[in-house]
């Protein structure tokens, strides 16, 4: 099975707090915790070499901003 998907990363700054950062984990793990046919699907998250890495499925519609444009709202 093929699965397409969506891979975001962030640069982590060095003086980010560890806070800071507990608090993208946190939000990944939420993520991945959520089932919702309206929220993309969490697939990954891993930090790799001073990034933050967060894979999700691919909307294939596009971003919310063009789907709303597209059905005129």
């Amino acid at each position: 099975m093929c699965v397409c998907v969506c891979v975001s990363s962030v640069q982590l700054a060095l003086e980010a707090s560890e806070a800071a950062t507990a608090k993208v984990r946190m939000e990944s793990a939420l993520m991945s915790m959520t089932t919702h046919p309206h929220i993309l699907r969490h697939v990954e998250y891993l930090e790799h070499e001073g990034r933050a890495v967060l894979v999700t499925e691919l909307c294939s519609l596009g971003s919310l901003e063009n789907v709303l444009e597209a059905s005129g709202v």
